[in-house]
């Protein structure tokens, strides 16, 4: 915003959550400011796309997906991927997984709806869950409703180097990202790309 103030040439990134923001004060300045860019960079035709319907039209815009950190983010070995699991509690069990802050939008709820179909195929399958458990209670409340509290599990934030290892052990990586009623949305989700 500081180079729209001095006139500046600047450019913004556009990720996608923020322009569900647009309404009141803060969507109008959102606007103003994604609308005096010199150049938009979009993390996916997708945010590219609600940039579009936001109806901000700035003088250029690209796309330039996120990536991830290939030094981290690498496939272990066998040996300590089952002894993680071993530690963990989770030896020999189908595990799903999902990184992003436990919301509305990343869709976790969407998996633990899932789940009572899955066991009938997949009976010792366990989902967890890597982020900020904002909607714990409630993702709690639903699993027992359904009879899969035992196998719902809120990790929390974990270390960089744990968040590499529950990587490695997850069978299946999920993400069920949507946009929620607000248009809150995700732009492009970068834990697809590490994982």
């Amino acid at each position: 915003a500081l180079g729209t103030i001095r006139r500046l040439p600047f450019v913004a990134v556009a990720h996608g959550s923020e322009f569900g923001l647009n309404r009141g004060i803060s969507g109008g300045i959102n606007r103003w400011a994604y609308q005096r860019a010199a150049a938009v960079i979009a993390v996916s035709q997708f945010t590219r796309g609600v940039v579009e319907r936001a109806r901000i039209r700035p003088r250029r815009t690209e796309v330039i997906m996120n990536a991830a950190d290939c030094k981290r983010f690498v496939i272990l070995p066998e040996a300590d991927r089952q002894s993680f699991r071993q530690k963990a509690g989770f030896y020999g069990a189908p595990l799903l997984l999902t990184v992003g802050h436990v919301s509305e939008r990343k869709g976790q709820e969407v998996v633990i709806r899932a789940l009572p179909r899955i066991l009938q195929k997949s009976p010792d399958t366990h989902y967890l869950m890597i982020g900020l458990p904002t909607l714990k209670e409630q993702l709690t409340q639903l699993a027992g409703q359904l009879g899969v509290r035992d196998r719902v599990h809120f990790l929390g934030a974990v270390t960089n180097d744990d968040m590499v290892r529950w990587l490695n052990c997850a069978d299946v990586f999920v993400m069920t990202s949507r946009t929620t009623a607000s248009g809150d949305c995700e732009g492009f989700g970068i834990a697809v790309v590490e994982a």
